[in-house]
């Protein structure tokens, strides 16, 4: 029997849903669209949920400079986004979304490997449609407390945005519970995303900026737009540095991290298995944050700095 997670990912790839089924087709909107020149620079953050991506766009776009790397290709946004610029197709939604969403010839696209799958049904298909020239990865090292945080997400609704107001995130931590369920089917969410992205970058060749929740958040603001700058091909004269602070904060309370102890302490044979899987990947990052420290982005030579 196939679990819920399973379900939903074989209905998102099968192509039966078209999400561009209601658009009114405007000609003179889609044409005007068009004749816009196609940014030259295009990156991709990958990312897992409750990562900290969302921060990442909210300063990225307070930049300027950096476009508005949103999750434009999340199902559940694609047919909103494909009315407002009369795409008809994901053919036609690719060109219009990179000259709408564009900033000064930069554009810029969040997605998890459910998106790629969903409207692309492969990697590659994806990266044929984007043609990026700069790539990003972006994960959570804990797992475990990553899990947890979507846990509590499904369950209050309240996530790290400023949308959140002080009773709120005091509402949300009353009423979550520990739903050890719901954190092993999230872990396997998150492997089967992990295992996904791993495997198109592995293939496609691709040399991405390796960024982790744990790393960014220690991060001054400035700095990791710089270093993201760097990376995409968009230099700090370009960018508002001095705009660049998040308005997200941190969910309060001692609750998700008692839950992911907890979960670890009960599952212990399940925690070994993923942390084993997972070891060459965070090694990999490891050493890509290694070099960062340094100096040395990817692509450049060791001796870089």
């Amino acid at each position: 029997m196939l679990s819920k997670f399973e379900w939903v990912r074989e209905k998102f790839t099968s192509g039966a849903v078209d999400p561009f089924k209601d658009v009114v087709f405007d000609q003179k909107k889609f044409d005007r669209a068009m004749s816009w020149p196609r940014p030259k620079l295009r990156y991709v953050v990958f990312f897992t949920p409750r990562s900290g991506s969302s921060r990442l766009t909210d300063l990225a776009v307070k930049t300027k400079g950096l476009g508005h790397p949103g999750e434009c290709f999340n199902p559940a946004f694609v047919p909103a986004i494909g009315q407002a610029y009369s795409a008809r197709t994901m053919q036609e939604y690719v060109p219009l979304l990179q000259r709408h969403r564009q900033t000064r010839g930069v554009f810029g696209c969040e997605v998890t490997h459910m998106h790629v799958t969903a409207n692309f049904r492969t990697g590659q298909a994806f990266l044929d449609a984007l043609e990026p020239t700069a790539t990003i990865w972006l994960l959570r090292e804990d797992i475990v407390a990553q899990a947890v945080s979507v846990s509590r997400m499904i369950q209050t609704k309240v996530s790290h945005s400023v949308m959140s107001d002080e009773t709120a995130i005091a509402r949300a931590e009353d009423v979550f519970t520990y739903q050890p369920r719901v954190i092993r089917n999230v872990l396997r969410r998150m492997r089967w995303m992990e295992d996904g992205t791993e495997t198109l970058i592995r293939e496609a060749g691709l040399n991405p900026l390796r960024l982790s929740y744990e790393t960014t958040v220690k991060m001054r603001p400035r700095r990791l737009m710089v270093l993201m700058g760097a990376h995409v091909g968009v230099r700090p004269r370009r960018m508002d540095l001095d705009a660049v602070e998040s308005d997200h904060k941190k969910v309060s309370g001692t609750k998700s991290g008692d839950f992911a102890q907890r979960f670890r302490d009960e599952h212990p044979d399940l925690i070994a298995k993923i942390e084993e899987e997972r070891a060459p990947m965070l090694a990999t990052h490891a050493e890509a944050q290694e070099k960062l420290d340094r100096g040395i982005l990817p692509g450049m030579p060791d001796d870089a700095a």
